[in-house]
């Protein structure tokens, strides 16, 4: 769909809004069905802020629902806290997920994948807003649960991310501990002789030899010139 046309469509979705809301009201729920492909389009057009009001009405009415469909709920907090982030509004998108948190939480159980990205969402958030210190705690609880759920991908990466953070802030013994336990993810997702070790090798490389560890990082880098050479034959 061409940049003209998207603009048209919001023009028709903006005046079919309007039209809906002076017959139903503002928080009726079918007001969603135009709400959202309205907003839909904004995005494609990176007009963010003017989504921000509806992505703000839709958040409205699925809280002022009679008996509110969870999936529907997080999914409209989801929306509106990406949106700011989009914005680079950090701090509002903060307080937002941390609101999305309190339905999705599961404490004290194994969590879901849904919450785990959403804790990194606002790990991320965090982050930008140089809270590290609260960026890390929402890190390592979904690195738990990443784990809990045997999904090493995500539990390596994480790790690894955990292991910059602390490195940045001087905690050397720290991240090379961070760094060195991704890497046994990283082996039991891919087995220790696979080509596939070899990038996941240099990164705890990388590690050693900012902490000046040569040992480590010779004995490494003996393993991974080994397996080099033999898959290169």
């Amino acid at each position: 769909m061409s940049i003209q046309n998207r603009e048209l469509e919001v023009l028709d979705l903006t005046n079919a809004a309007a039209a809906l809301k002076s017959h139903v009201g503002s928080h009726a729920p079918v007001m969603i069905h135009v709400l959202r492909p309205l907003v839909a389009r904004l995005t494609e057009l990176n007009r963010h802020e003017e989504a921000q009001q509806y992505l703000e009405e839709i958040l409205v009415i699925r809280r002022k629902s009679a008996s509110p469909v969870l999936p529907a709920l997080t999914e409209a907090y989801y929306d509106y806290a990406q949106n700011l982030r989009k914005q680079d509004k950090h701090a509002e998108a903060w307080d937002i997920i941390v609101e999305l948190l309190a339905e999705v939480a599961d404490e004290g159980k194994n969590g879901t994948l849904y919450e785990a990205e959403v804790r990194l969402m606002l790990a991320d958030s965090q982050e930008k807003m140089s809270a590290r210190a609260q960026a890390m705690t929402q890190l390592r609880k979904a690195l738990d649960i990443f784990l809990k759920l045997d999904q090493l991908a995500r539990a390596y990466s994480v790790s690894n991310h955990l292991a910059r953070l602390l490195a940045e802030q001087g905690q050397t013994a720290e991240a090379v501990a961070e760094a060195e336990r991704a890497y046994t993810f990283g082996v039991r997702m891919v087995g220790e002789e696979s080509h596939a070790i070899i990038p996941i090798m240099e990164t705890l490389l990388r590690f050693y030899s900012e902490a000046g560890l040569r040992d480590k990082w010779q004995a490494l880098e003996t393993r991974r010139r080994a397996l080099k050479r033999e898959m290169d034959r």
